[in-house]
C-alpha cells in the first residue's frame, strides 16, 4: 500500500481526470438549443440581403470558439433544397423540435447523468478531505510539530547508538569465533 501522500496525489489526479471527463461529457452530450422557427409565410427569421449568395467561410476574428462552432455547424448543415413552405400562418401550431418525446427523454437522461457526475466528484473530493485529515501533523500547532520532530530525532540518535553497540558486539564475537576456528585449524597441522 502506498503512503498517504502518494494516495493523496493519486486521488487529486483522479479528481482532475473526473473533472475533465465530466466537462467533456457535458460539452458533447448537452442537448442543443432550440433553433428559431420559421416566421409567417415560411420565411426564416434571419434575412439575407438580396443578391448575396455567398456564405462566409471564416468567422470574424473576434468570434468566440462557441460562436465559431455554431457558425460552422449552421453553414455545413444548410439543406441542399428549400423545404416546403409552412402553410400554417401560426408558427406556434407546430411544436418545436426541443419538445419531442425523444428530446425530452434525452434531456432527462442528461440531467440524471449530470447528477451522477456531480455525485462522483463530491465523493472523490470527500475522499481527498479524509486523506488530508489523516496526514500526520494536521490539527497540531507548529510548536507541537517541532517538539515531535525533536523527540523523533532523539529516538533516532538512541537507536543509532544501540546499532553501533550491537555492531561492536558482533565484531567481538566474530573475532572470538575466528580465534577458535584458527586454533582448531592450527592444532591439526
Amino acid at each position: 500500500m502506498a503512503d498517504r501522500l502518494t494516495q493523496l496525489q493519486d486521488a487529486l489526479d483522479q479528481l482532475a481526470t473526473q473533472f475533465y471527463a465530466s466537462l467533456r461529457y457535458i460539452a458533447t452530450q448537452a442537448p442543443s438549443l432550440p433553433t428559431p422557427t420559421a416566421g409567417p409565410g415560411g420565411k426564416s427569421a434571419s434575412k439575407v440581403p438580396a443578391g448575396d449568395d455567398t456564405t462566409p467561410t471564416a468567422p470574424p476574428p473576434a468570434a468566440t470558439p462557441a460562436a465559431t462552432a455554431a457558425a460552422t455547424a449552421a453553414a455545413t448543415a444548410a439543406p441542399a433544397s428549400n423545404p416546403p413552405a409552412n402553410t400554417t400562418a401560426d408558427p406556434s401550431a407546430q411544436s418545436p423540435p426541443s419538445h419531442t418525446p425523444h428530446n425530452e427523454k434525452a434531456t432527462s437522461q442528461f440531467a440524471l447523468d449530470q447528477r451522477e457526475l456531480a455525485r462522483d466528484l463530491i465523493l472523490q473530493q470527500q475522499q481527498i478531505e479524509l486523506l488530508i485529515e489523516s496526514l500526520p501533523g494536521i490539527g497540531s500547532s507548529e510548536r507541537e510539530q517541532e517538539a515531535r520532530l525533536r523527540a523523533l530525532e532523539a529516538e533516532l540518535r538512541d537507536a543509532e547508538l544501540e546499532r553501533a553497540e550491537a555492531a561492536k558486539g558482533r565484531d567481538e564475537v566474530l573475532k572470538r569465533v575466528e580465534a577458535v576456528v584458527g586454533g582448531i585449524g592450527a592444532g591439526r597441522v
